[in-house]
Formats: C-alpha cells, structure tokens, sequence
C-alpha cells in the first residue's frame, strides 16, 4: 500500500485496488448551480454532526453520493457552457493523455469522455505517487 501525505491527509493507494475517477470541466455546470450544491451540502454537514454525532461522517457520504448522482445526469441531459469535450480533437486530446500513462503509472481499464471524463483504473505496484502523477499532468495544459 502506498501512503501520500497532502495537505496534512493521507492519501491511500492500495497496490492493486480499482479506482473509478470522474471529473468535469469548469464550466460544465452553471455557477449557481455549483454554489447551490455546496450550500446544501454544508447544511446538511452541521445537520448530520448535530443529529447523528457518533456517525454523521458515514451518513454525510451517502448524501454525497445521492447528490453526484443528482447533478451528474446534468452533465450529459443539460449540456452547459462551452462543452469542449465534444469538439473530436479535445475529446482525442485528453484521450492521448489517459493512454500515455497507462502502464506506466496505472492500468487503464476503461474511459468516457463525453461532457466529463470518467475513467476506471488500477495502480501500477511501482508507480511514483498521486503526487508525482499530479503534478506532471498539472504542468502540462491539456
């Protein structure tokens, strides 16, 4: 198992493990719609903590969940902002990109690029760090 440390958290990366990534463009959903979500979730937080203090974290995750899955048909239902991603030569862009590190740093099992990426993987047992991979593909404009 391999153990990061940013910003003060551990960050754990079991040898081996399947990891399911999903992200977005910054524009993909309108900005209300954003501060929205964050509003909700930071109610619902101090609801959870002063309801349930034994176990609000484990509670909390599944309203996570439950609210991904409510704004992520958003992304493909009620395409928003630019949409980069649908234009081929971006969609192919960011393709290249997953692909030049597998093998290297992960196994890429599989991948969706439409207005989000989402992208299922498994370490490689001697890849550098999440850090190392972060900070290489942040150097980079994609």
């Amino acid at each position: 198992m391999k153990t990061i440390y940013k910003n003060r958290l551990p960050h754990l990366a079991p040898i081996g493990a399947s990891f399911f990534v999903t992200f977005r463009l910054a524009d993909s959903l309108p900005q209300h719609v954003v501060a929205e979500m964050k509003q909700v979730m930071e109610a619902k937080e101090k609801q959870l903590r002063t309801q349930f203090p034994a176990d609000w974290f484990p509670r909390l995750h599944r309203e996570r969940k439950r609210m991904f899955a409510k704004f992520e048909h958003q992304l493909e239902d009620r395409p928003y902002g630019e949409c980069y991603l649908k234009n081929p030569a971006a969609a192919n862009l960011v393709a290249k990109k997953l692909q030049e590190y597998d093998g290297q740093y992960y196994n890429l099992c599989a991948y969706c690029i439409r207005n989000g990426v989402k992208i299922s993987f498994q370490f490689q047992a001697n890849y550098f760090g999440v850090s190392q991979l972060s900070f290489e593909a942040n150097s980079r404009a994609i």
